[in-house]
């Protein structure tokens, strides 16, 4: 007994002194655990402090940068919390000195200059963390955390539209390649789609249903200027602004409506195109039949009715243009389709051309006062005749470039906007012609005009002017005598100018055509500006006739018109001006209010013509008149009004010869399109950025100020977007 008990005595003591040990190891290592716990604890806490600090100075660089059009002004210095956007010295004891600041620690951040300074940058920010000793203040232990800034991220533009409202102000959009509108400028029948009718000094949306993207988007000019269509990459039209004639096609009269709505088409049928007039839109759907809706006045609805009378329309109705047939292209309509004032044009894929509305000024080619059906215009598309290939109108002229590169006019000429085509020439107070009424051409009269080819001449760009009943040109003898036709040479005695007062000058004698006081007959030049007899017209013309350019320039490819002028681009890179110049917007050194034939677009050796566009607003003026041409170098050559500083060359000065546009130097920036109207101009370059200069009353520079500019800007809002962390 007592052995056993000794036995048990002596197993006792090492089993408890083993326990011991095993529960002061498990303290050991509960204590360890937790304090571990604790440090990877405040660990993480100090890091995410010194990543708030470090987006703080994203954040400040953010903002500097909008501040300065996105242009760096800390090139050499660092920015800190104590420091302004041009940045300095980082101290080490103020308050101002830190994001955030408490008896043991503190936080901070230092953002070094932009690694990119274009558009797009690269910003880097160093948010720290200090922690102080609370003895002494000193820093113990820091943390950092780096965090990176794409602040202005690059936008891609697939599109850029621009219209204007004539005596109100511009606006313009842009889809970026994600599919997203942004507009901005006047807004005044709520047209930018914001859902206001507030003029937007900076990019808004243009508010599309749910996860649509924008594919295209449509404006319209001059005093129509008050719509915006977007078509979507679904096939779906959405539009905004006035409705008060149901041009959005949504089946009311709401109006405005600033928040968009959709055009309703046929079930089935998606949309490719719009067209917009001031109180008519036209959508061509993929079944290749046009629809309208709108004001019915004039015919321009075209689906075949009575204008008298006629009721406007909210909903869709098919214009009548022939019944589309896949064997025969001239039932299929392009997209080129150009409306203005109160008449309508369309290109058909064979070459045919049709119109219908108003024909006032005889711009269909043809007598016709107005039709609500669409009538084909000329001869064009027709079996062995060339075929149109494109068409151009400002309401009341009409112009057609066809597959051989010859251009053709008819309608509105006052200034000359047809362009030395074959036109009678008139005296206003005799209300006769120059007529060629021997047929021999001995001397020439003034006769009742008539429409023969006895009175059509042709201003041609060497200043001479032929008539092709004779094939020659208008000649004068000597000083004070008669005028009669003349084998064409390049002497001065066939050279004329249309002068400002609408007298017809002869460079030789330095006189103008007069009736010679012979009962309104015999033609002779005389003292200019003597008589009343000898102000002159040129009139409407109601048939097509070609345009004279010199066969050296090549085929007619382009022709682009606002209003009361035009010029056209050929294959050569030539460009040719007529109509009114008054600003000089022909940009061949002169400025006269009538070119009554094509005058060459001056640019500098060795470069040759892209594009081009001609701008215009209302009747001329020293305002808006102005003609552009993108240069096969990559600038931009504008000529004409600059009132607004729209021709970007840093000045507010009308140029008759034409300027480089500043800041598209043709080498690190190269332009590709000009859209301009109301005074302002935008610029899409080759690399999809947008740069705007000119006339700001309403934004439309979207620079978020209206201050017009002179000097063209990618400015910090269009081409940009917030800052993004990465």
């Amino acid at each position: 007994m007592i052995r056993v008990f000794e036995n048990r005595a002596g197993f006792a003591l090492p089993t408890i002194l083993i326990a011991s040990m095993v529960m002061l190891i498990v303290l050991i290592t509960s204590v360890s655990a937790t304090s571990s716990v604790r440090s990877g604890l405040d660990g993480q806490y100090y890091t995410q402090l010194a990543r708030e600090a470090a987006e703080s100075g994203l954040a400040r660089a953010n903002g500097c940068l909008q501040d300065s059009g996105y242009i760096s002004t800390w090139d050499t210095s660092a920015l800190y919390p104590n420091t302004s956007c041009t940045g300095g010295y980082a101290c080490t004891n103020s308050a101002s000195c830190f994001v955030m600041q408490r008896p043991t620690i503190r936080t901070s951040f230092t953002v070094g200059p932009p690694e990119n300074q274009t558009v797009s940058q690269v910003v880097r920010s160093i948010g720290k963390v200090e922690l102080l000793r609370a003895s002494n203040g000193e820093v113990w232990r820091t943390y950092t955390f780096t965090a990176s800034g794409r602040i202005g991220k690059d936008l891609s533009f697939s599109t850029v539209a621009f219209g204007y409202s004539g005596g109100n102000g511009g606006y313009f959009a842009t889809i970026a390649a994600d599919g997203k509108i942004q507009a901005t400028g006047y807004n005044g029948s709520g047209q930018l789609g914001n859902g206001t009718t507030s003029s937007t000094l900076t990019p808004t949306k243009f508010k599309l249903n749910g996860d649509d993207k924008a594919s295209a988007i449509f404006t319209n000019f001059l005093s129509n200027g008050i719509n915006m269509f977007v078509l979507t990459d679904k096939g779906t039209v959405y539009g905004a602004g006035s409705n008060d004639r149901g041009q959005l096609g949504d089946g009311t009269f709401t109006s405005p409506r600033s928040t968009p709505v959709k055009f309703g088409l046929p079930a089935g049928v998606t949309a490719k195109f719009v067209d917009i007039a001031g109180s008519q839109t036209y959508v061509l759907g993929n079944d290749n039949n046009l629809y309208s809706s709108g004001a019915c006045n004039n015919g321009l609805l075209g689906y075949s009715y009575t204008i008298s009378g006629c009721a406007n329309k909210s909903t869709y109705t098919r214009v009548a243009l022939p019944t589309v047939n896949a064997t025969d292209l001239n039932t299929i309509p392009t997209t080129n389709i150009v409306t203005d004032y109160l008449s309508t044009f369309v290109l058909m894929q064979g070459g045919k051309v049709y119109g219908w509305g108003n024909n006032g000024h005889t711009q269909f080619g043809n007598t016709t006062t107005e039709t609500a059906v669409p009538m084909q215009l000329g001869t064009f598309g027709n079996t062995g005749q060339p075929k149109a290939t494109q068409i151009q109108t400002d309401g009341i002229s009409f112009w057609v470039v066809d597959d051989q590169g010859t251009a053709w006019a008819a309608g509105y000429n006052y200034y000359g906007e047809l362009g030395g085509g074959a036109t009678p020439m008139a005296v206003d107070s005799l209300g006769k012609c120059v007529d060629n009424k021997s047929g021999n051409g001995i001397d020439l009269q003034f006769y009742t005009c008539n429409d023969t080819v006895a009175q059509e001449w042709t201003w041609r760009t060497d200043g001479t002017i032929y008539n092709a009943a004779t094939n020659r040109c208008m000649n004068v003898l000597a000083n004070n005598s008669t005028v009669n036709l003349a084998t064409c040479n390049t002497s001065t005695s066939q050279k004329f100018t249309f002068r400002n007062d609408r007298t017809v000058m002869n460079t030789s004698s330095g006189k103008c055509l007069n009736n010679g006081g012979n009962d309104g007959v015999t033609i002779i030049v005389y003292t200019c500006g003597a008589y009343t007899n000898e102000y002159m017209f040129l009139y409407d013309t109601d048939k097509f006739n070609p345009i004279p350019i010199p066969a050296s320039s090549g085929n007619v490819i382009k022709i682009s018109s606002d209003q009361w002028s035009a010029s056209l681009l050929t294959d050569t890179g030539d460009v040719y001006c007529f109509g009114a110049n008054d600003s000089g917007q022909c940009g061949d050194g002169s400025a006269s209010t009538f070119q009554p034939f094509p005058a060459k677009f001056i640019l500098p050796g060795g470069v040759t013509a892209k594009d081009i566009i001609s701008t215009a607003y209302g009747a001329p003026s020293g305002s808006y008149f102005s003609t552009f041409v993108v240069g096969s170098n990559g600038k931009v050559y504008g000529a004409g009004a600059n009132a607004f500083g729209q021709l970007g060359d840093g000045t507010t000065t009308n140029r008759s010869t034409p300027v480089a546009m500043l800041g598209i130097d043709g080498v690190s920036v190269r332009a590709k399109q000009v859209l301009s109207g109301n005074g302002t101009t935008v610029v899409i370059t080759e690399d999809k950025k947008v740069y705007t200069v000119g006339n700001n009353a309403n934004g439309e520079l979207g620079d978020g100020t209206t201050t017009s500019s002179s000097t063209p800007h990618a400015n910090r809002y269009t081409n940009v977007l917030p800052l993004t962390s990465f």
